[in-house]
C-alpha cells in the first residue's frame, strides 16, 4: 500500500469510527428511524471499471474495507485482471488478482496476506469454478486461531467480493 492510499485509508477509517461512535451515542434519538444496513458483499461494477471502494460487514457485524482495482492494459472493461482486497482494520489485509474473460473467471494469482498482529498459519488460493475463486487463510493472534479469507464471485456484470 503506497503512502497516499495508506493515509487515505487511515483517515477514512477514523471518519467511519467517529461516525459509528456518534451513531451509538445518539441511538435514543434514532429509535424511530429505519435501520441502516451494510452489505456483507462488495459488488464491483465491471462496466464502470477503475478502482471502487466499499465498506462491508462480516458475520460478526465487524466492518471490513474492500478495494477492487482494475489493473492496467485491459482490452475491454469487463475482460481483464482485477485486484480484490479486503482489510479488517487492525487485524489483517488479504486479496488476490482475478482474471476475467467472457464473463468467467479464467485465472487467479498474486495472492497477498498481511497479518498486523499474529502469524499466518496457512493459506490456499483456489479457482473453484468459472464464477468463483477463494483465498482461504488461518492465522494465530495470541493463542487464538482464526480461519477466514476472501471470496470473489461473478454475478451478471458485477465482481462480488466478500469475507469467507
Amino acid at each position: 500500500m503506497n503512502i497516499l492510499s495508506h493515509s487515505f485509508f487511515k483517515n477514512f477509517m477514523l471518519i467511519v469510527s467517529c461516525l459509528a461512535c456518534c451513531l451509538s451515542l445518539s441511538s435514543p434519538l434514532l429509535a424511530n428511524a429505519s435501520e441502516v444496513s451494510i452489505s456483507s458483499e462488495a459488488s464491483y461494477d465491471l462496466t464502470k471499471g477503475g478502482t471502487q471502494d466499499f465498506i462491508i460487514s462480516n458475520k460478526n457485524g465487524e466492518l471490513l474495507y474492500v478495494t477492487i482495482t482494475e489493473l492496467p492494459n485491459q482490452t475491454r472493461i469487463s475482460n481483464g485482471t482485477y485486484k480484490a482486497t479486503i482489510t479488517k482494520s487492525g487485524y489483517w489485509s488479504a486479496g488476490f488478482n482475478v482474471t476475467i474473460s467472457n464473463n468467467c473467471i479464467t485465472s487467479v494469482g498474486n495472492k497477498f496476506i498481511t497479518v498486523f498482529s499474529g502469524t499466518v498459519l496457512s493459506n490456499n488460493l483456489n479457482l473453484e469454478s468459472a464464477k468463483q475463486a477463494s483465498l482461504y487463510m488461518s492465522y494465530r493472534n495470541n493463542l487464538i486461531v482464526y480461519s477466514t479469507g476472501v471470496r470473489a464471485k461473478i454475478s451478471g456484470t458485477s465482481l462480488n467480493v466478500s469475507e469467507i
